[in-house]
């Protein structure tokens, strides 16, 4: 390889290395618009439930505790007839 072909190469990689950056820095601020959007979304929800949850705090209350008790089942195995119906058939 020629001298010349290697500065050649050297400049078309610091070209490369260049172009990735500004790309890297591009995508880097288009993501961080999208999480202050995302943000901006999640803290309009949220200020909608609590007002909801204000306007009807036995709604929110018997919510709560049907998706407690759901995930308390859940969780438990209860539903789970795995281990019974194996020890019937013995």
């Amino acid at each position: 390889m020629t001298s010349r072909e290697t500065a050649s190469d050297e400049v078309n990689l610091a070209d490369v290395l260049t172009d990735l950056g500004s790309a890297a820095q591009e995508t880097a601020a288009a993501l961080a618009e999208n999480v202050g959007e995302g943000e901006a979304v999640v803290r309009a929800k949220l200020e909608e439930a609590e007002a909801t949850i204000r306007d009807h705090p036995l709604l929110a209350v018997g919510v709560a505790a049907g998706v407690g008790f759901m995930l308390g089942l859940m969780l438990s195995g209860a539903g789970s007839r795995t281990e019974e119906s194996s020890d019937d058939e013995e």
